[in-house]
């Protein structure tokens, strides 16, 4: 299938229609000169049979070339929807993970988990999620290396706020990955609202 894929979609200068089409028509012509012929001088039945034979290939191989196309397009929605799937159990493992760092400052942060986290955001988030990530970890970095590495920390009110804004930055990016149309936006306020009171 794939050998076939590659001769109706891969290869941009040729066009099965445009093929399928001219030997049909090269067929057709030679049923039309055979009948014509028949008529005339009575040899023209000879023509009848390539000329049957090259319409039956052509719409065969019209058929295919639509069936393959099919085939493609179902493939490639296929991998659209797993992709989205997964991006959208990658996102939601994300959002957790951020949270607890602004919930739960004070507490243990887990290092290991931020380190699987980041390799799946960067395997499956979009550039503008991807970003919105990276400003959030560097905020967060800075914050754990002020108060002494690893351990647990503490953040003032104005830190806090800046990390709630990243969070809700990166959430916001990640709607938009996830949304099929604007009429599900929010704004960063409202995301930031219905969080944290």
């Amino acid at each position: 299938m794939e050998k076939l894929k590659s001769w109706f979609v891969d290869d941009e200068g040729a066009n099965p229609g445009h093929i399928c089409a001219a030997v049909g028509g090269a067929g057709v012509v030679l049923i039309v000169l055979g009948l014509v012929t028949v008529w005339g001088t009575g040899w023209g039945k000879d023509l009848f049979a390539p000329g049957a034979t090259l319409v039956t290939v052509a719409l065969t191989g019209w058929a295919t070339s639509r069936a393959v196309l099919k085939w493609t397009e179902q493939r490639e929605q296929d991998r659209q929807k797993s992709e989205y799937a997964q991006r959208e159990k990658v996102y939601e493992e994300l959002i957790i993970f951020m949270l607890s760092c602004i919930t739960d400052i004070g507490i243990q942060y887990d290092v290991q988990r931020d380190g699987q986290l980041r390799a799946k955001a960067t395997l499956w988030g979009s550039a503008a999620t991807i970003v919105a990530l990276g400003n959030f970890q560097q905020l967060l970095g800075r914050m754990i290396k002020l108060r002494g590495g690893l351990g647990k920390f503490q953040a003032t009110k104005e830190e806090t706020r800046q990390l709630e804004d990243k969070f809700a930055r990166a959430l916001e990016s990640m709607r938009k990955d996830l949304a099929s149309s604007d009429k599900n936006s929010i704004t960063r306020t409202e995301i930031l609202a219905s969080i944290f009171n």
